[in-house]
């Protein structure tokens, strides 16, 4: 459910997004599709493909470790570290260097 405030266009994008269905979600026929969705209406994607579209929003950062464009309600949220076993790590190590990545059809085929 999305928040009542937030516009239909960007409701529908992040809905379209986030479909269960791998064929049936938005972007799953390419990526003009994405582009023709009315929450990219007002962008202009050839002006962005030549660098010339203007950010609306640059953020300021300080440093590597400035969190200041964070809401404070992530950022002071406590840090909890993963626990890796070693049979985890081992079976990892078995897929070093292993690139293979099936598209949506053949893993549908599974």
């Amino acid at each position: 459910m999305m928040p009542p405030e937030m516009p239909q266009d960007a409701a529908s994008l992040i809905s379209g997004l986030l479909t269960f269905n791998p064929t049936e979600r938005l972007g799953s026929r390419g990526a003009r599709e994405l582009r023709d969705h009315p929450f990219f209406a007002g962008v202009s994607w050839d002006g962005l493909m030549r660098r010339e579209v203007t950010p609306p929003w640059h953020p300021v950062v300080h440093d590597e470790l400035d969190v200041g464009n964070f809401d404070a309600e992530f950022t002071s949220e406590p840090v909890v570290d993963s626990v890796c076993t070693h049979q985890s790590m081992v079976l990892n190590s078995t897929f070093t260097d292993f690139t293979f990545n099936p598209s949506i059809s053949e893993c549908n085929k599974v």
